[in-house]
């Protein structure tokens, strides 16, 4: 019996001491801090910050924060590299989502289980995924999630050596991005259509499409996606046989990636440099 009282004297001091960190500093505020701590790659902190604003928004029973929380933490694990774990989180994510009736964050949860998978290796599950959350973003009438997802479904079907499937994909993003006016969404798709060229032995077909995505992101400053066009073009001028145009963008997007400090770009790039050296293109 005294086992009992004192497990729950504990429980409550543990919720009472949650409660007052709550008042030192809101989910929210905790969620902005975790994602300034993920984008400087402090996982760790990062990680530990969305759980605690995860277990605030379960206290104040906040299912839309519960849902985000989660996706965040996903994103975490995604980072250390444990994909399945990522993904455990996003079916969290999904049925809170579908709990409250969200239905363009169910959607975006789906294509973000999808994101997990391609870089997983799975495309063809990526793809599974993708055509899930185009079905609902197509029934909500997001057109710009429509856009960003057929774009992803293009990239999965290029991992799987389907450049035809993927071009129709790439080509009809472009189109809903134009029709948004979205410079951001447009210049993504020209890039993908440049790997296309480059991959099909056309380089430049790829520089044409390449030099116009790079135009459209002057005046964005969004220097990962300018560090992708760079690699991109790097590789078109390595296609052509031009080693030194070709090192010049490699080394100008390592700059931009190193700036953001993502590891992932930097580590393509320096595939690619190796690959020049070795007289080998992609």
């Amino acid at each position: 019996m005294r086992l009992a009282i004192l497990l729950c004297v504990a429980v409550l001091l543990s919720t009472l001491a949650l409660a007052r960190s709550s008042n030192a500093a809101t989910p929210d505020q905790l969620n902005e801090t975790g994602i300034a701590q993920y984008k400087s790659a402090h996982l760790d902190d990062a990680l530990s910050t969305f759980v605690k604003a995860l277990n605030i928004y379960k206290l104040r029973d906040n299912s839309k924060g519960v849902a985000t929380a989660l996706t965040e933490i996903s994103m975490c694990y995604e980072g250390f590299g444990q994909s399945q774990t990522a993904l455990d989180y996003l079916e969290q994510a999904l049925l809170k989502w579908r709990q409250i009736g969200d239905r363009d964050y169910e959607a975006s949860t789906l294509g973000r289980e999808g994101d997990v998978y391609r870089a997983w290796g799975f495309p063809d599950l990526a793809i599974r995924r993708y055509r899930q959350a185009l079905r609902l973003f197509l029934i909500a009438g997001d057109r710009s999630g429509t856009a960003a997802v057929l774009n992803n479904i293009g990239l999965a079907y290029l991992d799987l050596g389907k450049r035809k499937q993927a071009r129709l994909n790439f080509d009809t993003s472009l189109e809903l991005y134009n029709s948004l006016h979205d410079a951001g969404g447009q210049a993504t798709a020209m890039i993908n259509i440049g790997m296309i060229h480059t991959q099909t032995h056309d380089p430049s077909k790829a520089l044409e499409m390449l030099n116009r995505a790079l135009g459209l992101m002057t005046p964005l400053s969004d220097k990962g996606l300018q560090a992708a066009c760079l690699n991109a073009i790097g590789q078109a001028y390595a296609g052509m046989g031009d080693r030194r145009r070709a090192l010049q963008s490699y080394n100008s997007a390592l700059l931009e990636f190193s700036e953001i400090g993502n590891r992932g770009g930097n580590a393509e790039v320096l595939r690619n440099i190796r690959l020049l050296s070795a007289g080998k293109s992609r």
